[in-house]
């Protein structure tokens, strides 16, 4: 909706008007494909509140884009600052940061604009995430936006490189026990699991080769 009388046809103080809104959004975000099915959710991209929020009279204005890649050649990372203005008064009623770089996995050969683009989305997806969120899950979808989904996911990948790095330098089941007690919460993960079980026999088998080395390098009696 790209005029101002639509921007006033729903009165967010009546019910009924919110539940039309929110079937409204339904079928716009419906008719142009503008969710993604993350892990079973279904989860909106920018676009779609971007839209939710032109609808109320929100626009999103990025006020900061800062290179973060620290003079690297090869390394981008945009982190970029978004707010949401009131059209009618131009006050400012949200605020959203974010993070992009190509070290994330699938990021890897993007160019460095499209780097601080989608720093840039993120940021205004998260500013309007805060505002709007209730709306969408009424609209039946997931209330994160798609592309902070996405970089929530990253950061999960990465945190997950990390300890199944340390899992694989343990040296000792103890050392396993440990690091399983402190983040027993991944539990249900299966590559935790299955990085726990790998490392645990290799340790056991470590143990068993070097009980029969020693076994076999003592004098005959």
């Amino acid at each position: 909706m790209e005029n101002d009388t639509a921007i006033t046809q729903y009165n967010m103080n009546d019910i009924e008007q919110v539940k039309l809104f929110a079937n409204n959004l339904a079928d716009y975000i419906k008719q142009n494909a503008l969710s993604v099915k993350i892990k079973g959710s279904d989860y909106v991209k920018c676009e779609g509140w971007q839209y939710a929020g032109n609808c109320l009279g929100i626009m999103p204005l990025i006020t900061e884009l800062k290179d973060k890649a620290e003079n690297s050649d090869t390394v981008y990372k945009y982190r970029a600052t978004a707010i949401l203005q009131r059209r009618k008064d131009g006050e400012i009623v949200g605020r959203g940061i974010a993070i992009c770089s190509n070290k994330e996995p699938n990021k890897k050969t993007f160019e460095e604009y499209a780097i601080a683009s989608m720093a840039q989305t993120r940021a205004i997806g998260k500013a309007y995430r805060n505002l709007l969120a209730w709306i969408v899950k009424l609209a039946g979808y997931a209330e994160t936006p798609a592309e902070e989904m996405e970089e929530q996911t990253v950061q999960d990948d990465f945190a997950m490189e990390e300890i199944i790095g340390d899992i694989e330098k343990c040296k000792t089941v103890e050392e396993l026990k440990v690091l399983y007690t402190k983040h027993k919460d991944l539990r249900i993960n299966p590559a935790f699991m299955q990085s726990l079980k790998e490392t645990r026999l290799k340790i056991e088998n470590d143990g068993e080769t070097t009980e029969t080395a020693e076994h076999q390098q003592e004098p005959a009696q």
